[in-house]
């Protein structure tokens, strides 16, 4: 098994579900990725993401950026390509998110490294 497997952005089409599906989604992909990463022997995943979803992932997961975010004007958004830690610990978090009430849980998630250091 390779030691670092490669995830490209997740796409959810966002003009058919509301922001809440959305994230819920997005939650359980990761959780899958995380949990066949850690089954199959895989300790990291690099993947390119939105700035803002990569300061949410820190609290999941230890979360290193590969770089800084660069601007699409196409999107018109910012994406930063990033390299995660996989491992239990991990999948405990994650399957909390999920299993909850997420709605609620999701506030609990900084919206930057600076307000998850405080």
């Amino acid at each position: 098994a390779s030691d670092i497997m490669e995830l490209s952005r997740f796409v959810v089409d966002k003009d058919h579900l509301t922001h809440n599906q959305q994230v819920h989604l997005y939650l359980q992909m990761c959780l899958a990725v995380t949990k066949f990463a850690v089954s199959s022997g895989i300790n990291q995943v690099t993947w390119l993401t939105e700035k803002s979803k990569y300061t949410k992932s820190v609290v999941v997961w230890r979360t290193r950026p590969l770089g800084v975010a660069q601007y699409y004007p196409k999107e018109d958004a910012e994406y930063i390509a990033a390299i995660m830690d996989t491992n239990l610990e991990s999948i405990e978090r994650l399957r909390r998110f999920v299993s909850t009430d997420w709605s609620e849980t999701l506030r609990e998630i900084p919206s930057s490294n600076e307000e998850r250091a405080a």
